[in-house]
């Protein structure tokens, strides 16, 4: 179990390096500046559901990354956190900002001009955006628009409107917490408490049916429902959570197998997985606390294991080991593939599926690897399995030069009739129907408008 280390050392160093890295105050309006309080949490409608809450402040890295340092809690016993932040959250909350401020300027307005419609409808817009209730003001303003208030003012208030109304910001419920990957993370813990249900009973030596079953009634329910509360307000990104089912596949890999080539018996292999797993889960949880992974970086690592294995299986063939040999250059393998992975794929913008696709071109090409070697007719055990590694090899690259495009064309496929990033260059459709009143008859004509926006 010894060479395992090597990847949770290297958890340790890219969580490390991640938290440490320093940045500059972000301020997400001149009047609100960097540092918000409480009044100006209340004022500007931010973190909502947050209580105790005292003070937070945005930092921007030089590779443009943000981290939310917050605190929150009594007087007497403050916790202060820090979590990474998306940039189209910190732009969304960044427009959030300026709209609250544009609405205490209109609530300012003299009252003869407040008395007049268009200030009227653009002041109660702003009143339902100031409190983040962006959904109903967008259908307030295209309301306004349909009968016949067609001002710029009222335009740009409704694109920007329809923009926020699906968007992530801090100006919602929930926003301090990525929860994207907790349904992920419910699942691993089910299944891991179906694992647990087995092994528990082996490891007490049951004996009776009785035995075996209690365990699976009550620990795969317990497993899931401590997860669902420990996550329920818990960072549980997409990559955190397939960092921590990392921890649990690869410490119960490396105790089952490390047990077997020791040749334990079959229940000390079985203790040493659950122990093993165990110990995996906790690492990855406490060393993913601070760390923003990405999906594709926690898939390229997660990828390492099975080829990792399969890689390490392949070199002890051709090495002619046999037996507990290869067992332990699979074990060794997944070691270096996942520590590989944790490396290469930090801060890589590739996405979790571009690398699932790439693996199954790797999958497929190993067969085709065993295809070839049977319709060759190769009789000897290591060309059969060069050419399957071969194989397995090509297909991943394959893969990788296949889907080049993939994730930009994903993006700009996204980014069409969307406003995720106000300050890059894009392009939106508005289809929009309304009726007219004809000037010559006065009666109604239905008409379809589509504006594009660049």
């Amino acid at each position: 179990m010894r060479s395992s280390l090597v990847s949770i050392v290297l958890m340790v160093v890219v969580s490390w390096v991640q938290a440490a890295t320093p940045g500059e105050p972000f301020a997400l309006t001149d009047s609100l500046g960097s540092e918000i309080d409480a009044s100006e949490q209340e004022g500007y409608h931010l973190f909502p559901d947050v209580e105790g809450f005292v003070s937070a402040h945005l930092t921007r890295t030089p590779k443009g990354d943000f981290r939310l340092h917050y605190t929150v809690g009594e007087p007497a016993r403050l916790r202060t956190r820090a979590i990474p932040v998306a940039p189209s959250v910190v732009e969304h909350t960044r427009i959030h900002a300026h709209l609250v401020e544009r609405y205490w300027a209109a609530r300012r307005a003299p009252l003869e001009e407040v008395g007049e419609p268009l200030p009227c409808v653009e002041r109660a817009c702003l009143l339902l955006a100031s409190r983040g209730e962006y959904d109903a003001a967008h259908r307030l303003v295209s309301a306004a628009i349909n009968e016949g208030t067609t001002a710029d003012a009222l335009v740009e208030l409704r694109d920007t409107f329809r923009g926020l109304a699906t968007a992530r910001g801090l100006f919602l419920p929930g926003s301090l917490y990525d929860q994207s990957g907790r349904t992920e993370l419910l699942v691993f813990s089910g299944y891991y408490g179906l694992w647990l249900g087995i092994a528990t009973p082996i490891i007490a030596r049951a004996n009776s049916a009785a035995e075996y079953g209690l365990p699976l009634l009550v620990i795969p329910t317990a497993s899931l429902f401590l997860a669902s509360q420990a996550t329920k307000h818990a960072q549980i990104s997409d990559g955190r959570a397939g960092m921590i089912s990392l921890g649990g596949h690869l410490g119960t890999w490396q105790g089952i197998g490390w047990a077997g080539a020791g040749d334990r018996t079959g229940r000390q292999v079985v203790a040493a997985g659950t122990a093993a797993g165990l110990v995996g889960i906790g690492a990855a949880t406490v060393l993913t606390g601070t760390a923003d992974l990405t999906p594709g970086h926690a898939e390229i690592a997660n990828s390492g294991l099975p080829w990792g294995a399969w890689l390490g299986a392949v070199a002890g063939v051709l090495a002619d080991h046999d037996g507990d040999q290869v067992l332990r250059d699979m074990l060794i393998g997944s070691d270096i593939a996942v520590s590989a992975g944790l490396l290469a794929g930090r801060g890589s913008p590739v996405s979790r599926a571009r690398v699932r696709v790439c693996n199954m071109a790797g999958v497929l090409g190993g067969i085709a690897g065993f295809g070839i070697a049977l319709i060759a007719q190769v009789s000897d055990e290591d060309p059969a399995i060069a050419l399957a590694a071969a194989g397995s090899l090509g297909g991943v690259y394959a893969g990788i030069r296949a889907t080049r495009k993939m994730d930009t064309t994903q993006r700009a496929a996204y980014s069409l009739g969307s406003s995720e990033d106000r300050g890059a260059a894009s392009v939106s459709l508005t289809p929009r129907l309304s009726v007219h009143t004809l000037s010559t008859s006065r009666r109604p004509a239905p008409a379809v408008e589509v504006a594009i926006r660049f």
